[in-house]
């Protein structure tokens, strides 16, 4: 019986020199590159109101925004947070989580 190949892990180094393509959207997922497709309308506005409304909650202590890049995993994750919310702390530094049903990052 012949052993499985382990896939390659991409590196978020090494994603990031990859070329920018304009027809689709490329994230880091588990160390493999993956292709998502634009965001239709609909999806569009949740991510808005949702953002809108932990905004007026959570404004006042960080940040409040859509699409920001996360890594769930230091070396092999980079993907963008539909909504994200970067709470800070006592000190100057800032606390990232993330909402959605992604891996969350601290």
């Amino acid at each position: 019986m012949a052993a499985a190949l382990e896939p390659l892990l991409m590196t978020v180094e090494e994603y990031r020199r990859l070329p920018n393509r304009e027809d689709c959207i490329e994230e880091l997922h588990w160390g493999q590159p993956v292709q998502l497709s634009h965001p239709k309308s609909r999806h569009i506005k949740l991510q808005l109101r949702l953002r809108d409304l932990l905004g007026r909650q959570l404004g006042k202590f960080g940040i409040v925004g859509t699409e920001i890049p996360f890594r769930a995993l230091p070396e092999y994750e980079l993907r963008g947070a539909d909504v994200l919310s970067s709470v800070k702390n006592a000190g100057t530094k800032f606390r990232t989580t993330t909402i959605s049903t992604a891996p969350q990052s601290s």
